[in-house]
């Protein structure tokens, strides 16, 4: 009788361990808001040899519920067209494992074709697959679906391996069409956003008229602790922006001069986002003495966001040149470097990853402190009425009867 007891209650036990581990995993109405995509890049490490995965260009993408169903998701703004075009794709939820997933040849969009003359010719689908591998015929497009697996420690969607991008494409034998991979996208992350960039940039033509590219803003995420922010500015047409190092010192948050994208240029190798003072006649940017971004961190002590709003920058065209003496390389930056764009205005806001801490940890909180007041602000610092009056992110400031305060963020 002992023994058929002891055999039920590791039974129980492991029946209660499953149930604990499936309670971890988000629902779907969880896992709403903004993340910021980013893809991956392998790299060699020049002294050991190791070869590693870095993030390399990211993108704001919004992650919505399908109203009336607990299993489909849309996601906007996974691949961007010509010129940033966001589109929406329907995905399926998992609520045992969180996972998001995408059926094989996803359509992503329809690439309208048009003739010498301006005319529609052809609507081609472009598509999404995931790769697969094999010693006998290396990578090759597969028929299973694209997932994004669910990380509980970090609430980021990591699909590992490689993305195909397909299109029709006519082949040089036969000259038929045929589906060809365009474009290759690697260990492609969703890392959920804790910040907002306002930007508002501006160019100076060869003859002095000024170009205004107006107002951009869109998701980033920013670590304090690793130094990181994704997606800080848009650096092409795709609307891709890039991971960037950045220091606090103090108060000050400063972004040292630092490429943000890459060249195929003859000439040019990167550009590099660096920190200039603007002529206020000509409107032309000259380099500041440290080439450094920076500017003041300001605090909201109800809500523990932060905002900073940066000095002037500008993206510069720039070729990289060996150090005669040192033989070490360095970037070749000077005032007659060319320019792509001026950044005017800049604007970062932004909660601490620590700050924002997950909805089940404050959940845990009210079951021992009592709640006496609940308020609500947006990613900008506005207090709200309500929390339903914003969809996505949200920050929560809790305050208990015993003086104690909690900020969280939260997904509506």
């Amino acid at each position: 009788m002992k023994q058929h007891l002891s055999t039920i209650s590791v039974a129980m036990l492991a029946a209660m361990a499953a149930l604990q581990a499936h309670a971890a995993v988000p629902s779907v109405d969880d896992i709403v808001g903004n993340y910021v995509q980013c893809d991956s890049l392998l790299q060699q490490d020049e002294t050991s040899g190791e070869v590693y995965s870095q993030f390399n260009k990211c993108t704001d993408l919004t992650v919505a519920k399908v109203e009336g169903a607990d299993d489909k998701v849309t996601v906007s703004g996974f691949w961007r067209g010509l010129r940033g075009d966001r589109y929406t794709l329907t995905a399926d939820f998992d609520d045992f494992n969180g996972a998001i997933s995408m059926p094989a040849g996803t359509v992503i969009w329809k690439d309208n074709r048009y003739d010498n003359e301006g005319e529609l010719i052809a609507s081609v689908p472009v598509k999404a697959y995931a790769m697969e591998s094999s010693d006998d015929t290396g990578w090759q497009v597969s028929s299973r679906p694209i997932i994004f697996s669910y990380d509980q420690s970090t609430g980021r969607y990591t699909n590992r391996g490689y993305i195909a991008i397909t299109t029709l494409v006519n082949d040089e034998t036969t000259g038929e069409q045929t589906e060809g991979i365009m474009e290759y996208l690697y260990n492609v992350t969703f890392v959920p956003a804790n910040g907002m960039v306002t930007n508002s940039n501006y160019r100076v033509e060869s003859d002095g008229t000024i170009t205004q590219y107006g107002e951009e803003s869109r998701a980033c995420y920013v670590d304090e602790k690793t130094g990181e922010i994704l997606n800080l500015l848009y650096t092409d047409q795709y609307h891709t922006g890039p991971l960037m190092n950045f220091s606090i010192k103090g108060n000050s948050f400063i972004l040292p001069a630092a490429p943000i994208a890459a060249l195929t240029d003859a000439t040019y190798s990167y550009k590099v986002l660096a920190g200039v003072n603007i002529d206020p006649d000509t409107k032309r940017p000259w380099l500041t003495p440290t080439k450094e971004i920076s500017g003041e961190i300001v605090e909201d002590a109800a809500t523990g966001m932060k905002s900073v709003s940066f000095s002037p920058s500008a993206i510069y065209a720039v070729a990289v040149a060996v150090d005669d003496a040192t033989g070490s390389y360095y970037f070749d930056i000077s005032d007659n470097s060319p320019v792509y764009e001026i950044v005017e205005s800049l604007e970062l806001k932004y909660t601490p990853v620590d700050v924002a801490a997950s909805v089940g940890d404050a959940m845990a909180s009210d079951a021992v402190k009592e709640v006496a007041t609940v308020e609500y602000y947006d990613l900008y610092g506005r207090k709200l009425p309500a929390a339903a009056d914003v969809k996505g992110v949200v920050i929560k400031r809790i305050t208990y009867t015993d003086g104690s305060v909690e900020t969280v963020k939260e997904i509506n």
